[in-house]
């Protein structure tokens, strides 16, 4: 299960950081606050006070930060394949069996 969390954190702060950094960068008069409360969907306000064109450039800014997630795990997919049966084989040896 550490793996797992692990793995959720650092996708987690891949998300969040690039998804923020480049709304910063779009979105220069809008407050910090909203732009975190944007990224996590909770605040709709600010996307729907935004003009069409800034509001399509902001879903486009989040899509990409989805995408570099989603670009990171496929490279430890088989590391972990490979990894997985030597850590059941290796359980299974510490077994005592009744």
């Amino acid at each position: 299960m550490g793996g797992i969390a692990f793995g959720l954190a650092i996708a987690g702060a891949v998300f969040l950081n690039e998804a923020q950094n480049n709304l910063v960068n779009l979105l220069p008069g809008v407050p910090l606050s909203d732009i975190q409360q944007l990224i996590s969907g909770t605040n709709g306000g600010v996307l729907q006070s935004i003009d069409a064109e800034t509001r399509t450039a902001v879903l486009s800014v989040i899509v990409h930060a989805l995408r570099k997630v989603y670009v990171f795990s496929p490279p430890y997919s088989p590391f972990s394949m490979i990894c997985c049966p030597l850590w059941i084989d290796a359980r299974s040896s510490h077994v005592d069996a009744c």
